[in-house]
């Protein structure tokens, strides 16, 4: 078993997020032809400055990594209306369990995606 280390933050660790960001974009998009097009259009920047602004009365980064490879993030949001919500979450494949791994195989979907 790997050691994992879990890091909590702000804003500050966005960047670090961005190449797990584009894979669980990816994903998505491959899920249905019908929403890739939409999926894909955005980019990181513009996204992290979507999440800044939401978060407008609060921002939790939190990096899950495995020595320097950082493995799986949550960023969550409080807004201008003191709602909260958990914005985009992803974790790589390498790091899921064996049971999730299956049941995202064998699931479908009738909706959309969300967007990440």
């Amino acid at each position: 078993m790997e050691d994992i280390s879990i890091a909590c933050g702000g804003g500050e660790l966005l960047d670090r997020i961005e190449r797990l960001w584009v894979e669980l974009r990816e994903h998505h998009a491959g899920l249905s032809a019908e929403w890739r097009e939409g999926l894909l259009k955005g980019n990181f920047p513009e996204r992290r400055a979507e999440l800044v602004k939401k978060g407008s009365r609060g921002l939790l980064v939190m990096l899950a990594s495995s020595g320097e490879e950082t493995t799986g993030y949550c960023v969550c949001t409080i807004g201008d209306g003191g709602q909260g919500e958990i914005d985009s979450i992803f974790v790589t494949q390498r790091m899921r369990s064996p049971r999730t791994t299956a049941r995202e195989s064998a699931s479908t979907r009738s909706t959309p995606p969300p967007l990440p």
